[in-house]
């Protein structure tokens, strides 16, 4: 039963690095390789020492190595992140950040951006509205 179990946990290991290496070569900038890359780092490596733990005879060390694999790995792929955000200009920080995110996102979020301002020109259409009947009532 646990040769069932270890072959599982090393076959999805295997899935999820293998699929971070082509989303690494796929995807369109850092951010989003660097994101690939986070998630099989910090997923698949640790699930395949969890199968290769089950099977050796050291087993409680290589799980060890697998949490501290699960602790630090996202901890250092956002670091990295984080040290290349700062480092780029302004101008190509923004570019390159609404570039990674999809059309219909925007537009949902321009779309919501009109309707606040409509919302506050209407605040202040009805406020200015308001102040005006106080003035009229204050005049009789």
């Amino acid at each position: 039963m646990s040769d069932i179990i270890s072959y599982f946990l090393i076959f999805s290991g295997l899935v999820m690095v293998v699929t971070a290496v082509i989303g690494c070569n796929n995807l369109p900038d850092y951010f989003c390789k660097m994101h690939a890359a986070a998630l099989g780092d910090a997923v698949g490596c640790p699930l395949i020492l969890f199968g290769i733990a089950l099977r050796s005879e050291h087993g409680l060390k290589i799980a060890l190595l697998a949490v501290i694999l699960l602790i630090v790995n996202p901890v250092a792929s956002y670091i990295l992140n984080r040290i290349a955000l700062h480092s780029l200009p302004f101008e190509e920080t923004s570019l390159s950040l609404s570039s990674t995110i999809p059309n219909h996102v925007l537009s949902v979020h321009s779309c919501a951006s009109e309707l606040k301002l409509k919302a506050a020109s209407q605040n202040t259409l009805s406020s200015a509205r308001i102040e005006d009947q106080r003035k009229d009532q204050d005049d009789v």
